[in-house]
């Protein structure tokens, strides 16, 4: 099969293709890019990508690319190949005989409930129910939402009537066939109906919302069936899967109701497993389509419990590339209150917080833990190995270990410098927080303010487009004027020579003294900058202060520099594809690798000096959070 088909033409139809000597290229299916760096050669017959080092045959593509299995892959390219696959013996023939029927009595049911969800008077109050939701026509539409009436047997009646026997309706566990010989009656009776589809799209299975509020299950599934293995299906996986194909992130929510809330804000990569943990076979459902799917929980004790079944659950089945992230809500939210109270870009956010699976893994070992001798070092230690040792990829294995050996010396370092606390339980947070980039930038213009010795000594050497903040590179050039016009004595040489239209951030960077009856509503002048930095408020020696400030300007330099090699990387990739700029783009990819070794010298520079940061940190601010500020 494969000797009829040529790679080109498959993967010619998800990826634009140019003609390059004997191969071809563009841009990678796997993976966001502006510089094309995925080939394909049809007289080797396969395809490589070298920015996500994905590599395979036409069979292995539609298996990457639209999530399919084998036998699926297999089977849409026989057809285009002009071959009939070998045909089935007699009892796996009237087995699929038995599956077609099926889907063809749960493809019936789906529509007919639709029907009933949108003109029978007995579905009003569904249709109230989801306006309240602020669901939509066209998401009720797309869902192929549905409503099943409060009859006994309303669907079961409908269906025989189009030709269904009841037999395939009970095997399609549409109805509940009773063990002592009563009559059969519908499964799914007065709620909103859900369908569920396999990865082809095929209805298989409903779940269904109970409207009546003294209902025993609020939420009913179709049980196993032929078609139906819930530990192996995902809500909206065929659309999630579409949305993945355009590098849309691939959310893991709880429920129906979250997945189509995401959907209309946006997020048509949301997923959802059908009322069970996380399986591993959904698990390889999502490695299907994205490298790193992210769950959302709640925040509350019960997600945590329920993030950490995942965790333990992922961890055997770990590969190179393929991981889990994780994002906890606030408690007492769920997606779609969040979406409704705070918006998609509040959500979008919550999601680039997410985080790492090892991140979480650490999380929950450390938390609670009294460290204070050698012993209990040990079975800190013993903990990872035994949790590390369930991966059965020797290669992400071994980097587990590394990771973990490196962040124990580093932790344990930490918590030896704090003596006086050694014998406390770590608190969840230790370790773990981090500055964001705009905090960060705040402190380092703060230090500026407070500190007008640094001022006069480096702010020449300061460039304001190393601030990714607008205002924050605009509040950086004025003090610039405001140091090169003459000396800085105090910082209220700072509070008096300030343009007005600082004054409001001036106020976030370094913090206006404020006063007050009431002495929880007094601030001292700098009370931001010390929230960020507590270190300035034990008055450390000035050296130690400069010191700390260069390495943090270092950062910002690292970071510009980065962003300046990724954007002429762009650029170059632009002008490769245009045959008349080709000279172009090679001057730009010979200054992007000299910014690269630029950035891996100032990269070494910074981490030799981290240590000592970290150090400087730690004595003189004994309850602050060295981690949080060398990130």
């Amino acid at each position: 099969m494969k000797s009829r088909l040529r790679v080109s033409d498959i993967v010619g139809r998800r990826v634009k293709l140019q003609k390059r000597g004997r191969e071809y290229v563009g841009l990678s299916p796997f993976k966001s890019e502006k510089t094309p760096s995925f080939t394909v050669n049809d007289d080797k017959g396969f395809y490589h990508c070298f920015s996500s080092g994905e590599h395979g045959d036409v069979i292995s593509f539609l298996m990457e690319v639209e999530g399919l299995s084998f036998n699926e892959a297999i089977e849409k390219l026989a057809g285009e190949a002009g071959m009939e696959l070998p045909k089935p013996d007699r009892f796996d023939q009237a087995k699929e005989e038995k599956r077609k029927s099926l889907y063809d009595v749960v493809q019936a049911a789906a529509d007919w409930f639709a029907a009933q969800l949108r003109s029978s008077p007995a579905a009003e109050n569904a249709r109230d129910y989801l306006l309240r939701r602020g669901l939509d026509a066209a998401a009720v539409e797309a869902f192929h939402l549905g409503f099943a009436p409060g009859e006994r047997a309303a669907l079961k009646t409908a269906l025989i009537k189009l030709g269904f026997e009841e037999k395939m309706l009970v095997d399609a566990g549409l109805v509940i066939q009773p063990d002592d010989g009563r009559p059969s009656y519908d499964r799914f009776r007065n709620r909103i109906i859900f369908p569920i589809t396999d990865a082809r799209g095929r209805f298989i299975a409903f779940g269904g919302r109970a409207l009546d509020a003294d209902a025993p299950a609020k939420y009913l599934n179709s049980p196993e069936t032929p078609l139906f293995h819930k530990g192996s299906v995902l809500f909206n996986y065929p659309r999630a899967r579409d949305a993945a194909r355009n590098f849309a992130p691939v959310i893991v929510v709880e429920g129906y109701m979250d997945v189509i809330a995401l959907h209309q804000a946006g997020f048509e990569g949301a997923v959802a497993p059908l009322g069970t943990a996380m399986t591993e076979a959904q698990l390889g459902l999502l490695w299907r389509v994205t490298a790193e799917p992210v769950l959302a929980f709640d925040g509350d004790e019960a997600g945590s419990r329920a993030a950490m079944r995942v965790v333990d659950r992922a961890l055997p089945i770990l590969k190179p590339g393929k991981s889990v992230r994780f994002s906890f809500l606030p408690n007492g939210l769920d997606p779609d209150d969040f979406i409704r109270e705070r918006g998609a870009a509040a959500f979008r956010d919550l999601l680039n917080r997410s985080q790492g699976l090892a991140d979480l893994l650490w999380q929950k070992e450390i938390i609670g833990r009294r460290l204070s001798t050698p012993e209990q070092k040990a079975a800190l230690a013993q903990q990872f190995e035994t949790a590390i040792a369930q991966i059965e990829d020797k290669v992400v294995r071994d980097y587990y270990r590394f990771d973990f050996k490196v962040r124990l010396s580093e932790f344990f370092w930490r918590t030896a410098r704090r003596k006086e606390n050694a014998a406390q339980p770590v608190t969840a947070a230790a370790g773990t927080d981090e500055l964001d980039d705009l905090n960060y930038e705040r402190m380092v213009l703060g230090l500026l303010v407070e500190y007008p010795d640094l001022g006069n000594a480096h702010i020449e050497t300061i460039e304001p487009d190393w601030f990714s903040n607008d205002w924050h590179a605009e509040f950086c050039n004025a003090l610039h004027t405001i140091y090169l016009a003459g000396e800085v004595a105090d910082v209220l040489d700072i509070y008096e020579q300030l343009p007005p239209r600082f004054y409001m951030l001036l106020n976030q960077v370094h913090g206006e003294e404020r006063g007050g009856d009431a002495p929880a509503a007094r601030r001292a002048r700098g009370h931001r900058l010390h929230a960020r930095f507590p270190m300035v408020m034990q008055r450390p020696p000035h050296a130690v202060i400069e010191r700390c400030f260069l390495h943090f300007m270092k950062g910002l330099y690292i970071r510009t520099l980065e962003k300046e090699k990724n954007q002429t990387l762009m650029q170059a990739g632009d002008f490769l594809m245009q045959p008349d700029k080709q000279a172009e783009a090679e001057k730009l990819y010979a200054h992007a690798t000299g910014l690269e070794r630029l950035l891996m010298d100032e990269r070494k520079k910074y981490a030799d000096e981290e240590i000592t940061i970290l150090y400087l940190i730690e004595e003189f601010s004994p309850h602050s959070n060295g981690r949080q500020l060398s990130s």
